[in-house]
């Protein structure tokens, strides 16, 4: 049965223990306030914010969807979303997100602020990736033995082809490469 009164109650309550950071504690209150107003979205967004700073992802992005399927218009089911599938380094995902958000609200700051930290994560997960294969071409260089005036010269060879495609990248999207 549902009773807005009791869920508006138990909200409050886990309101204030978010802020709190009694994170556990507002999950409890909110699940209780879901299960007196199991279709009030900001209820679902509220329990999603609270398991997200637990780094409870896969629950905080269960809860996001189901914000998001009562209230498609609503900006802040994305941030939600977005946030919980960042935690779950599932940046592809959480990039698309932010964007769907942003089609409903262009000026929203903290959808901006959450695209740009996914696009700058992504950045970074590729630089790590071509290090990393710097890093073994380094390893596995090959000598080169040049004749040069009658003399052999031995030379190091090292191919810095993935280096140089980085760099590239970075100038061409100024920093907000999106492979």
């Amino acid at each position: 049965m549902v009773n807005k009164e009791e869920a508006q109650r138990l909200k409050e309550l886990g309101n204030k223990c978010f802020q709190e950071g009694k994170f556990e504690e507002s999950i409890n209150h909110f699940t209780s306030a879901i299960k007196n107003d199991p279709e009030d979205h900001v209820l679902y967004s509220n329990l999603s914010g609270a398991f997200s700073s637990l780094g409870r992802f896969y629950e905080a992005l269960e809860n996001a969807n189901k914000c998001i399927r009562l209230k498609k218009d609503w900006p802040k089911g994305y941030i939600r979303k977005g946030c919980a599938e960042h935690g779950l380094r599932q940046l592809d995902n959480s990039e698309k997100t932010y964007l769907e958000g942003l089609k409903l609200d262009p000026n929203n700051n903290s959808l901006k602020d959450g695209l740009e930290k996914v696009r700058r994560d992504k950045l970074m997960e590729n630089m790590e990736y071509i290090n990393h294969k710097q890093r073994k071409i380094k390893k596995n260089f090959k000598w080169r033995f040049i004749i040069k005036k009658g003399k052999i010269i031995k030379k190091r060879v090292v191919l810095l082809v993935h280096s140089f495609a980085a760099l590239i990248v970075l100038i061409l999207t100024k920093g907000t490469s999106k492979f």
